[in-house]
């Protein structure tokens, strides 16, 4: 709902109308925010298993 603004003559959003869409914008930065920490944490997870195949590797070839 938009209401008259009274300096300019123009329509302003009503202040919960203003605060849905701060809240709105908030939580989706938040999910872009999660998206981005679950990126970089599946990229960890496959460095770890690399690293522990890698490991793995080296202790085979060690004891052969």
């Amino acid at each position: 709902m938009l209401i008259r603004d009274a300096a300019g003559g123009g329509w302003t959003p009503t202040p919960k109308e203003a605060r849905k869409v701060e809240v709105d914008q908030r939580i989706s930065d938040l999910e872009l925010a999660l998206a981005d920490q679950m990126a970089k944490n599946t990229e960890l997870e496959q460095r770890q298993q690399d690293s522990e195949l890698a490991l793995a590797d080296i202790i085979a070839g060690g004891v052969s």
